[in-house]
């Protein structure tokens, strides 16, 4: 009998996981718990990397003691962040035994000094994995433009910036309940960014600091730094340096990963 084709699993980005996790967060922080363990320590705020992923599907599996009906709406949610996960984890993994191949091909480290440990028993063995590895790379950085030279360019635009989006961060933190009174409503995600920031400010920021600057600009937009800032020059700079930074670092954040979470 032939075998039934079977349907390719979905390519998922980050994005997609942070929305399954912000959705069962949404979920369980309005059911009514049965477990007083369901408090769960990230539930105050969006999620906003791969540790909150991870710390999700690790929760809702010890978890388990909610409404039926919430259990059941959770399932296709659950089973996308174990999907991504497994998707994440064996993209990382193959790029980690490139990097081996790669390195040791560079250096004429013997292939048998090390492709045993790999599965890979002999040199052609090595050499077709290395090779088909690298096209594997090549094909998929080229269609999502994620490649370490981005990730360099990341990791250079926050320490060129890092001075203004501290100060930034600071000054957001310092004005964040004038910011709120004065802001149009609702201020739901712009209190949540604001949390945000106040929790990753550090002296070297991360890109967790600058989402949460360019999300708390994004929910603010014109019309709410129109709303707070008359009358304040400080507050408006301050407002004016975080649009600019957010600006920056959207256009910078979109070669990487298309983030549409801003959007109202």
């Amino acid at each position: 009998m032939a075998r039934r084709p079977t349907t390719p699993a979905p390519a998922l980005t980050l994005d997609d996981a942070l929305d399954a996790a912000a959705r069962i967060r949404q979920r369980r922080a309005t059911a009514t718990p049965s477990d007083p363990d369901l408090v769960f320590f990230a539930w105050d705020r969006l999620p906003v990397d791969d540790d909150d992923v991870n710390a999700t599907v690790d929760y809702i599996t010890r978890h388990r003691r909610v409404p039926l009906p919430l259990l059941q709406d959770e399932v296709p949610d659950w089973a996308l962040l174990v999907a991504y996960q497994q998707q994440r984890d064996t993209l990382h993994a193959a790029r980690r035994r490139l990097a081996v191949l790669t390195t040791a091909h560079e250096l004429k480290v013997p292939s048998t000094a090390y492709g045993t440990s790999l599965g890979l028993p002999t040199p052609p063995a090595v050499t077709r994995h290395r090779q088909r590895l690298h096209a594997r790379f090549a094909m998929l950085d080229a269609v999502t433009g994620i490649d370490s030279a981005t990730e360099q360019h990341l990791q250079q635009w926050l320490a060129e910036h890092a001075g203004p989006l501290r100060a930034v961060a600071e000054g957001l933190t310092d004005h964040r309940d004038l910011i709120l009174r004065l802001a149009p409503p609702p201020r739901e995600k712009l209190t949540e960014a604001l949390d945000l920031i106040g929790l990753h400010l550090s002296p070297n920021p991360k890109p967790v600091l600058a989402s949460a600057v360019s999300y708390a600009a994004q929910r603010l937009g014109p019309r709410g730094r129109n709303t707070i800032t008359p009358g304040d020059p400080v507050l408006a700079d301050i407002l004016n340096q975080a649009t600019e930074l957010a600006a920056a670092y959207d256009l910078l954040h979109g070669l990487i990963t298309p983030d549409t979470r801003g959007t109202p």
